[in-house]
């Protein structure tokens, strides 16, 4: 099991307050602090586990890796969103109208009127309008 100088190390120098990283100093990609149990901790929580004594918690950290792509993160501790460094690749795959939720696609009766909001479960669409 790594120790507090080991996962120190893996993350990075100690912020001026004393924090763990949130960001890698090269490229300011996310950062995310893995616990033995899988769950993943956001830099303060990080912090607030390994300034309590990491060796002698239940689930300590064992691993620091970068969140390079896909949905948020969410830390185990506060549930605050630990955002990717490239954004989520497969969100394009089912986009949402922005005013309600709806799903969108692509209407294959109106192919030019581009993506189109799902009225009901019978797939009775409308175009959408501004």
């Amino acid at each position: 099991m790594p120790n507090v100088a080991d996962i120190e190390r893996l993350a990075g120098e100690r912020t001026t307050d004393g924090k763990l990283p949130t960001f890698t100093a090269v490229g300011a990609y996310p950062l995310i602090y893995i616990t033995h149990c899988a769950e993943v901790l956001c830099a303060d929580c990080a912090t607030e586990q390994l300034d309590s004594g990491n060796d002698t918690n239940f689930d300590p950290i064992e691993a620091v890796d970068v969140h390079w792509e896909g949905e948020d993160e969410t830390c185990g501790d506060c549930n605050r969103a630990i955002p990717s460094a490239y954004g989520n690749p497969w969100a394009d795959d089912n986009p949402t109208c922005s005013v309600c939720g709806g799903e969108l696609e692509q209407s294959e009766q109106y192919p030019d009127a581009g993506l189109v909001h799902r009225v009901d479960s019978n797939d009775t669409h409308k175009p959408i309008t501004n």
